[in-house]
């Protein structure tokens, strides 16, 4: 165990002087003796790779790597590389290697062997949520445009509710991992049971990791949006600059027993921009996850909007609030609780405020079963008038992440049927 744990902080020469125990039966003591001595520590050397073709620029490569030459060894600083290098998606395999044969002056070089994954990859998901009813989603990638770790992916969804092209091309910055700039553009076309859109984005953001834990998104869209809701039809055209904070953290990637999601969005313009209305709106959301007990974990959501706009009339669809949905109030409709206008159709809001409670029990390995109260509702000033329902739900945690179907009850108008809510996906 000493010789382990002084390896693991590079005293690689560390070895017994003495080890020897005397045992006295007749007394029923021992006596144990250890002369443990660890050497000189070693330091971190230089991180050579080694790479088939295609291969990536050494000097891009180098960026993954968290440590300076010349730092104390530490086994924990090869297993970040390793994880940064896994976790980017650029490789098939990585393997590390501290050189010890090649130490010198207590330096000891790392040699990292990377294969890069298959450059090009054609997707194709199925799903189905009771928001969305089936969908279809055919994606492709280009994980290396070229040796820098340009990359670029496309994705074609379909269902019932909404159809939608997105394209994105990558380029990361000084830490690769978290860093990097995105050129996206997209049209998507929606149809709810409140509202009709019609939109088109082209749009450039950066993120950066700000401290250890949050990342920070700064973004500036072009978007152009047709939409008919409550009878009336708009257009608008907006420029739009924002900026988005989230931080994740979680012991799993699919089924958490502990874990958060934090993100704070503030996006606006004005008619100097060149848009069609002059906007400030801010939105916040945020999802904890804490286990109980041995098998039930408590699940804590939370959502909360603000709009200040110059005519609501002119705000399109897609920056209206809605409530109601899978991921939101269960028990009536997706975006149906809101604002209603004189003939009572839904129109969205300024304001958004929606709350859940869900207690989660494992009952078997890969069954679960649930309890759950949402509440909440879109308004056009803080007197939300909140909406709230209780139901019950089962878990299947799949080898592709959870899939949660619901029963719930609208307590608020008791006159709904019991509504059924599918949906699927990593919890945070």
């Amino acid at each position: 165990m000493l010789q382990n744990l002084a390896a693991e902080r590079g005293y690689f020469d560390a070895r017994f002087m003495t080890h020897r125990a005397a045992v006295d039966l007749v007394k029923n003591e021992a006596a144990v003796e250890i002369d443990f001595t660890t050497g000189s520590r070693y330091y971190l050397g230089e991180v050579r790779f080694k790479q088939e073709e295609p291969a990536f620029d050494p000097r891009f490569l180098s960026r993954f790597v968290p440590f300076e030459p010349g730092e104390p060894y530490h086994a924990d600083q090869i297993l970040a590389l390793n994880g940064l290098l896994v976790n980017s998606a650029y490789f098939a395999r990585v393997d590390l290697r501290p050189l010890r044969e090649e130490a010198a002056d207590h330096t000891v070089p790392i040699e990292v062997t990377a294969i890069a994954r298959k450059q090009y990859a054609l997707s194709v998901g199925l799903g189905y949520g009771t928001d969305t009813g089936p969908r279809a989603i055919l994606g492709w990638d280009n994980h290396r445009v070229n040796e820098w770790g340009h990359r670029f992916n496309s994705e074609l969804e379909l269902s019932v509710l909404r159809q939608s092209l997105t394209a994105d091309y990558q380029i990361p910055l000084r830490r690769p991992a978290t860093d990097k700039v995105d050129l996206q553009a997209g049209i998507q076309r929606e149809e709810t049971e409140t509202a009709e859109s019609r939109l088109g984005k082209i749009g450039v953001s950066r993120s950066v990791l700000r401290g250890s834990r949050w990342i920070e998104t700064l973004f500036l869209n072009y978007q152009t949006e047709t939409f008919e809701v409550g009878g009336e039809v708009g257009h608008s055209r907006l420029i739009l600059p924002g900026v988005t904070w989230t931080r994740t953290l979680a012991d799993g990637n699919l089924n958490p027993r502990r874990g958060s999601r934090v993100s704070f969005t503030i996006r606006g313009t004005d008619d100097v921009l060149f848009s069609d209305i002059r906007l400030l709106q801010s939105e916040v959301r945020a999802k904890i996850i804490r286990p109980v007990r041995s098998s039930g974990r408590l699940l804590l959501r939370g959502e909360l909007g603000w709009t200040s706009v110059s005519n609501f009339d002119d705000l399109p669809v897609s920056l209206r609030f809605f409530a109601g949905g899978d991921r939101s109030v269960r028990g009536y409709g997706y975006n149906t609780l809101g604002p209603e206008n004189e003939s009572g159709e839904v129109i969205g809001g300024r304001y958004l405020a929606t709350g859940s409670v869900e207690y989660d029990y494992r009952i078997a390995e890969q069954w679960g079963v649930a309890l759950f109260y949402d509440i909440g509702n879109a308004a056009n000033d803080w007197d939300l008038n909140p909406q709230d329902s209780v139901g019950i739900g089962g878990r299947w945690y799949s080898p592709v992440g959870p899939i949660r179907v619901d029963l719930a009850y609208a307590l608020d108008r008791p006159g709904l049927a019991l509504r059924v809510h599918i949906n699927m996906g990593p919890d945070l």
